[in-house]
């Protein structure tokens, strides 16, 4: 079953859509709560050196 071309590059868009509210879901989590990281605590430091 073959799909169509604008059904399978809107499904692609929506999919990079979906992975970057996730990274920034993420990145909010981590701002939020210094005990909850979805990805580990050493990632948090890193990244709040890098903002400050």
């Amino acid at each position: 079953m073959r799909l169509p071309e604008g059904f399978t590059s809107a499904f692609l868009v929506f999919g990079d859509l979906l992975a970057g509210l996730l990274a920034l879901f993420e990145r909010v989590v981590r701002f939020g709560c210094d005990e909850i990281s979805l990805t580990g605590g050493s990632n948090l430091n890193g990244l709040l050196a890098e903002v400050g």
